[in-house]
């Protein structure tokens, strides 16, 4: 994707991991067992699976949310009792990627 939004791979599994963790019972351990039998498809190039030179920094924030937010809701109807509602989204990072990087948006503060 041609914006910051994209995800390495490690950020990916890294939130399919938090889903299935939040599943569990609080007394569970998580441990990398829990993954086991999960297999995390995300194509290599991909916005889920971004390869250099792809800028990466609101994959950490706003992508990787947006994997646990579609993970959830994909499992709320087998699982209503554990699906609590989602969060709302950081809109900020969709913003900045709407501008050419190297020119700040015109009410852009900088530090």
């Amino acid at each position: 994707m041609p914006s910051s939004l994209n995800a390495v791979y490690a950020i990916t599994w890294s939130a399919v991991f938090y889903v299935f963790r939040c599943l569990l019972p609080g007394e569970a351990v998580a441990t990398a067992g829990l993954m086991r039998p999960v297999t995390v498809l995300a194509p290599e190039g991909s916005v889920v699976n971004a390869v250099t030179p792809a800028a990466v920094a609101g994959g950490n924030v706003e992508t990787s949310q947006r994997i646990v937010d579609v993970l959830l809701r994909a499992l709320a109807g087998a699982l209503p009792e554990r699906i609590q509602a989602p969060r709302p989204s950081k809109r900020i990072c969709r913003c900045w990627a709407a501008f050419d990087a190297w020119k700040p948006p015109p009410n852009a503060l900088t530090l």
